[in-house]
């Protein structure tokens, strides 16, 4: 991935935790590690994991994150 494709998928984010990139898509939030582009996730508003391209500690990191965070997406 360019760092072009990068910066647009940081703009796009609705927030950006601790470099993860949440974007709300639909009835879904989509995860992206801005570092590690190839490292993702989606996941549903409740937490829920519907797709994951991440070892199991890196979605929990992320889960955890989004738990903590989530009100500032809908705000």
């Amino acid at each position: 991935m360019t760092e072009q494709e990068i910066e647009k998928i940081a703009d796009e984010a609705d927030l950006i935790v601790a470099g993860y990139a949440y974007t709300v898509r639909r009835d879904r939030v989509a995860v992206t590690n801005l570092n590690a582009p190839e490292q993702w996730c989606v996941l549903t508003f409740d937490g829920e994991v519907t797709d994951v391209h991440m070892d199991d500690e890196t979605l929990q990191k992320v889960k955890t994150l989004y738990r903590k965070n989530k009100q500032f997406l809908f705000d």
